[in-house]
């Protein structure tokens, strides 16, 4: 049988160590031998009983990358298949976000760097949406970030493109801690929203420098959320005692109110007004990607962005953060 690095080292990669591991299979650090240039390459178990061999994750996964072409999205640079080995080469980033903060130590983050970070992440996922494309996982993990402070969303084997036909969803998407109300409830119909609500998961993990909803299970999770957002009934969100989880012995809390978290001596009121305003229980009242941009709290950042202040900026956090 021929090694994975026979196979990488045929098509002009020399593996250098592995990055990490999942359900998927492993992701390697290799150097492209003719350019000098560093890759991660993700190696994806085949199903030899299928017809053909690769899971349904990764020929998504394959065909939305070959689609979704923006300066916020991880480039897919070649697909390697020989027998039953499958390599997906993609551009390799530095960091992701959550190596990033746990760098900082519990310190702040500069606040045009979180600005920074969060519009980066919402004008990929803004995007993906114009291109009816749901990721699906979104957290810091799957979020990279190269040295200049440029962040690329990655990792789109959960990503789903929206159907017209409205047919149900699975429920198995969305990493615990950044999942939205509704598929913790049971819904199957879901859109948007189940990204934008972990936009605003993340944008407050970095605000804050810790998980903003760290639950152990989905009912520890939805309670998590109903003691910061309130809990839902057929008033501030009609339909919801119908879906399948909820529960009218669910505790009744009212919510807590953002300024009482987000300090607002150190975050401007429009930080705390952006996350109050996607952060809501009823999907149907959450911003949307394209309305996240245009809040008032990243008024500016695109010029910052353009002139290069941001990547001097980020360079220089970089260095004392690695």
């Amino acid at each position: 049988m021929v090694s994975d690095h026979a196979v990488l080292q045929a098509n002009g990669y020399r593996r250098l160590r592995e990055l990490g591991a999942g359900t998927y299979g492993v992701v390697i650090k290799a150097l492209q031998e003719k350019t000098g240039l560093m890759f991660a390459i993700k190696k994806v178990k085949l199903q030899i009983a299928d017809d053909d061999g690769v899971p349904s994750t990764a020929l998504r996964e394959i065909s939305i990358l070959r689609l979704l072409q923006h300066p916020h999205i991880v480039i897919l640079n070649e697909i390697i298949q020989y027998e039953d080995k499958l390599f997906m080469v993609l551009e390799c980033l530095s960091k992701d976000l959550k190596s990033l903060l746990r760098s900082f130590n519990g310190k702040h983050i500069p606040t045009k760097l979180i600005k920074s970070l969060t519009y980066q992440l919402i004008l990929g996922i803004e995007y993906c949406h114009s291109n009816r494309i749901l990721h699906r996982d979104l957290k810091p993990q799957n979020l990279l970030i190269d040295v200049n402070g440029k962040l690329k969303l990655c990792d789109f084997g959960l990503a789903r493109a929206t159907n017209k036909q409205q047919k149900p969803y699975t429920r198995e998407v969305v990493t615990l801690w950044y999942r939205c109300p509704e598929i913790l409830l049971g819904s199957k119909m879901y859109d948007v929203g189940v990204d934008t609500w972990a936009i605003a998961c993340i944008f407050l993990e970095i605000l804050l420098r810790r998980p903003f909803f760290p639950g152990d299970s989905e009912i520890d999770q939805l309670y998590h959320i109903f003691r910061k957002v309130g809990t839902p009934n057929n008033n501030n969100w009609p339909g919801v005692e119908k879906l399948p989880f909820y529960s009218k012995c669910f505790p009744k809390w009212t919510g807590t109110n953002m300024s009482s978290i987000i300090d607002e001596k150190i975050f401007s009121h429009n930080a705390i007004d952006l996350v109050t305003k996607i952060m809501k229980i009823n999907p149907a009242d959450r911003l949307l990607a394209n309305e996240i941009r245009d809040h008032p709290y990243f008024n500016g950042i695109d010029a910052l962005l353009k002139n290069g202040s941001i990547k001097e900026l980020f360079k220089k956090t970089f260095k004392l953060h690695m």
